[in-house]
């Protein structure tokens, strides 16, 4: 765990900046422009959902492959331009594709819904964003095969979290209208993805040379196999994990998907921790298959799991704790109630995500990869079933309760696969102890009386789970990783 912790430290950092600066523009100033932040997660789920026709696999195949490329600098040229030329093709495709499937999927979509005039205004903007997105995709994947992942993060995750508010407020002051709002929200993507590609090259490590040389043309017909795959489970993958905001906003309308967008980014915390492991141990997973090395696969495995676990709980009974404080800050007084189950479906939703760690990896880096495609348009399909027959019945709540559903059912499916195959589960007896100790926190702290001011509410329940739980992991040793990094920060701080 050396490097990925490493690694993941500093990723960490640069997500939890992210997280604070959007976590406070949630809570005080996406509020008061619920429409327009709807408008900007419309298109920019769109985009996502998306840019896997542009990548056409290569995101996943510039890791996969490295390491048969990286001990020949020719060899690793070649490749370079093989992932470039291939995302040039799936640029020009995509474009050809977008018309077609906006008139035919998007607009069908958006017909019944009062915000269909401003989404027909403004869906052009999905061709630049979507574009701007898989650049910043590709980038931090190339980049992590040099366990270099923290600073391309900052393009992808810092930039707009910066951005965004202060273009809500310039809407919200009247300095701007919807138009110059969506063209900020594209010049960011735009910018953001122009810095990533050239730090990629600052690196010293890449360079253009012949992506059809003998050593690569051999193994074009395994890496266009294996890319084939890979983009149609990324696409699932961004389908199941984006539509609902797209399908609440075209059922509710883009106010009511805002508020169910700020939920989405409240409870999206949870997973921050394991975005920032999975991102530097990818390679390592590939390089550990690739040798046959499964015990370290295994070890991996379970360790990124309970860790994973460890800061979820905390920051997912963190949320229940004090959400229903950040509606009345808010002022959020009628959708509170609903929120407050919504956060809870949706939070459950990433623990059981967190709780498998590592298993998309395992799969994908495997020659059991094509498994993917089977678990990917299981839980596509489910979700987007459950989403058309959940939402007009139960609005926000059955948004939440879908994702809920077919994310867990998904993942059950990939556990057993993953334990059949390679004979290993990611769980052991400290998962349960966990789950009892933050559990036991949780009800102690939900009980303790309230005062009339929200803030101070947020800080002392907050405050008291937080010591409560870490110091109880920590003296039960649950966790090594866990409990060095804590010794050795409070070695930094008291000396």
């Amino acid at each position: 765990m050396g490097v990925i912790k490493r690694q993941g430290i500093k990723n960490l950092i640069v997500q939890y900046a992210g997280m604070i600066l959007g976590f406070a523009s949630v809570i005080f100033i996406y509020p008061m422009a619920k429409e327009q932040y709807g408008l900007y997660r419309v298109l920019y789920d769109a985009s996502s959902v998306l840019s896997p026709i542009i990548l056409l696999g290569i995101s996943m195949v510039c890791v996969k492959f490295f390491p048969e490329f990286s001990k020949k600098s020719t060899a690793a040229s070649g490749f370079f331009s093989l992932n470039v030329l291939t995302i040039t093709a799936g640029t020009l495709l995509f474009i050809l594709l977008f018309f077609p499937i906006r008139e035919y999927i998007l607009y069908p979509l958006y017909e019944d819904s009062e915000s269909i005039d401003l989404f027909r205004q403004f869906s052009i903007y999905v061709i630049p964003i979507t574009i701007a997105v898989a650049l910043l995709r590709f980038v931090t994947k190339y980049t992590s095969n040099f366990q270099r992942v923290a600073v391309p993060v900052i393009f992808d995750q810092l930039f707009i979290k910066i951005s965004l508010p202060i273009l809500v407020l310039l809407f919200v002051f009247e300095y701007i209208g919807n138009t110059r709002f969506v063209h900020g929200v594209s010049l960011t993507f735009i910018a953001a993805s122009v810095c990533a590609v050239i730090y990629l090259f600052s690196l010293g490590k890449v360079s253009f040379g012949n992506p059809f040389q003998r050593d690569i043309k051999d193994r074009l017909p395994a890496i266009a196999n294996y890319a084939g795959y890979t983009m149609l489970a990324t696409l699932g993958v961004h389908v199941a994990f984006r539509i609902d905001s797209i399908m609440v906003g075209g059922f509710e309308g883009f106010e009511k998907a805002g508020f169910y967008v700020i939920i989405v980014v409240i409870t999206e915390i949870i997973s921050k921790p394991g975005k920032a492991i999975i991102s530097v141990a990818g390679p390592i997973i590939a390089k550990h298959i690739n040798r046959d090395e499964l015990d370290q696969v295994d070890s991996l495995y379970k360790s990124s799991s309970l860790n994973l676990l460890l800061f979820g709980f905390l920051i997912f009974f963190g949320i229940l704790l004090t959400i229903s404080y950040l509606f009345e800050i808010m002022q959020d007084t009628e959708p509170s109630q609903q929120g407050m189950i919504v956060a809870v479906l949706l939070g459950l939703a990433h623990i059981s995500n967190i709780a498998v760690s590592l298993i998309n990896e395992i799969i994908n880096y495997s020659k059991y990869f094509r498994f993917t495609i089977v678990s990917i348009l299981f839980l596509a399909v489910l979700n987007i079933g459950l989403n058309i027959y959940l939402i007009p019945k139960y609005g926000l709540i059955g948004a939440a309760l879908a994702t809920f559903l077919s994310m867990s059912l998904s993942n059950l499916m990939k556990l057993i696969f993953v334990w059949i195959t390679f004979k290993t589960q990611p769980f052991s007896k400290e998962t349960l102890i966990l789950i009892a100790v933050s559990s036991i926190a949780f009800v102690l702290v939900w009980n303790i009386p309230e005062v009339q001011n929200p803030f101070i509410n947020i800080f002392i329940k907050a405050s008291i789970f937080t010591i409560l739980y870490v110091s109880v992991v920590y003296r039960l040793k649950l966790s090594k990783d866990f409990n060095e990094l804590l010794s050795s920060g409070l070695k930094r701080i008291f000396g």
